[in-house]
């Protein structure tokens, strides 16, 4: 016979033989509670700052909670119910428990069905079949030309090319945005490797965290750049206090790259996206040059497209040499 303390409190809960009031405020009401603050808190705190792996732990975790701990508790307390009606014979309390316990089925059976695309999206993630970027090489392996969103897995596939072409110089990064997360390993790798970066086309969001980490940046002529305050496609209603979190991490590149605190402050003061005009990126230090978008004309530095419309805002004559 088992005498483990708590393999004999398990087996009471499940079997009904404890006291309603424990099986319901204990085991269900206060223990949903512990489990939701303690999942809050270790997102929040950024001890694994990966997605991947977030996700992946969700996935292990949800079934133990589905099948295993949400049964226990469930089945548990209807036999409590049913045990207090048989020795109390008092049915009011014991009806409100069951009919909390049958809403509360619903209720999971609500979320699931509401919510199938939201774990389905988190389910490609943790299994890495995220939507990925076209990444290819141009310019005698020189330059690496990234067309896309930044889904996981973006910085990876980056820094396998990196490090099988030391002769890179530069990225271009044409990107309507993607996983935050992405952007910032992506700014890592640019910081690290030393590279100048570009853009000829949009870069929104979470590529202008990539885009900013370069040594000297340029944008093409006719290249948009797009800014807000990160979001959550995911957890809307439960993110607040880390998305809030994850514009201060971001903001930190932007820092760190000398760009004006107004500039950076108004960045993330919006839920749509700002788009700066070419004068306020020159003046925040944003971007170095007004670039030709044509890349076959790209030799060992990138052509001043009108030296006259770049000289107006008047940036640092340096910034201006590859």
């Amino acid at each position: 016979m088992n005498s483990n303390p708590t393999i004999i409190y398990l087996k009471k809960h499940w079997r009904g033989e404890l006291s309603l009031s424990i099986a319901f405020w204990l085991n269900f009401v206060l223990l949903n509670i512990l489990l939701r603050i303690s999942g809050k808190i270790y997102v929040n705190s950024r001890i694994i700052e990966n997605p991947l792996i977030l996700y992946r732990l969700f996935f292990i975790s949800l079934p133990i909670y589905i099948f295993i701990l949400y049964p226990w508790q469930l089945v548990g307390m209807w036999r409590c119910a049913k045990t207090y009606i048989k020795i109390r014979g008092k049915y009011f309390w014991a009806r409100c428990v069951q009919i909390i316990i049958v809403l509360n089925i619903i209720r999971i059976l609500l979320i699931f069905h509401f919510n199938m695309p939201i774990y389905k999206s988190c389910f490609d993630v943790a299994m890495d079949n995220d939507i990925k970027p076209n990444i290819k090489l141009e310019k005698g392996n020189t330059i690496i030309h990234l067309k896309g969103k930044l889904g996981y897995g973006t910085s990876n596939n980056v820094c396998k090319i990196l490090k099988k072409n030391p002769e890179i110089r530069g990225i271009i990064i044409d990107s309507t945005g993607g996983k935050t997360y992405e952007g910032r390993r992506l700014a890592k790798l640019i910081s690290h490797y030393n590279l100048n970066t570009y853009s000829f086309d949009v870069c929104y969001s979470a590529a202008n965290t990539a885009f900013i980490a370069g040594k000297h940046r340029y944008l093409g002529a006719g290249a948009i750049m797009g800014f807000h305050k990160c979001h959550d496609i995911h957890f809307k209603k439960d993110s607040k206090y880390y998305l809030q979190e994850e514009d201060k991490v971001n903001s930190l590149v932007f820092k760190k790259q000398g760009i004006k605190e107004d500039f950076i402050k108004r960045m993330y003061a919006s839920d749509e996206l700002w788009y700066p005009t070419t004068k306020e990126l020159f003046d925040a230090r944003v971007i170095n040059g007004i670039v030709n978008g044509d890349l076959e004309k790209i030799k060992n530095k990138f052509e001043i497209i009108d030296e006259n419309e770049v000289l107006q805002f008047q940036p640092p004559a340096e910034l201006l040499e590859y």
